[in-house]
């Protein structure tokens, strides 16, 4: 026998103790195995679109300030606050920092701006006066 006897014999039906048998190349199982796979797909691109609108989730306004007495407290971007009790601030995003003599932050204390990376915490680089912070792209 030659081996296309082979693959016509291997394409038929087949009986077996009285019940039929399908090979692999049968359409109710290819269609079965399609429409199993099509749930699990459609699953997974929306399982990966998912993904992506979280990775690309904005962090929040806020400053996290830590004070002299151990306290933690948020302060949203842009408002001005005192660094007297202050000991440490973290920055959620790309920062510029300006220093002031005033509590509503319109006389500079320097002209200096004071770039901070996103996710750190660092002590103020002036501990005395006023901050106020904005995010940098």
């Amino acid at each position: 026998m030659g081996s296309n006897q082979f693959r016509e014999a291997d394409t038929k039906r087949r009986v077996y103790k009285g019940q039929i048998k399908y090979d692999d190349f049968d359409t109710i199982t290819a269609f079965t195995s399609f429409t199993m796979k099509v749930p699990y797909y459609y699953l997974l691109i929306t399982a990966m679109a998912l993904m992506e609108t979280v990775s690309a989730m904005r962090p929040t306004n806020t400053l996290g300030i830590t004070l002299n007495d151990g306290d933690y407290m948020n302060v949203l971007y842009t408002l001005c606050f005192n660094l007297i009790t202050t000991k440490s601030i973290y920055y959620g995003s790309n920062s510029q920092c300006r220093y002031y003599t005033d509590p509503k932050c319109q006389t500079l204390a320097s002209e200096t701006v004071f770039p901070h990376p996103a996710y750190t915490e660092t002590a103020p680089d002036i501990p005395t006066g006023f901050i106020k912070c904005i995010p940098v792209e």
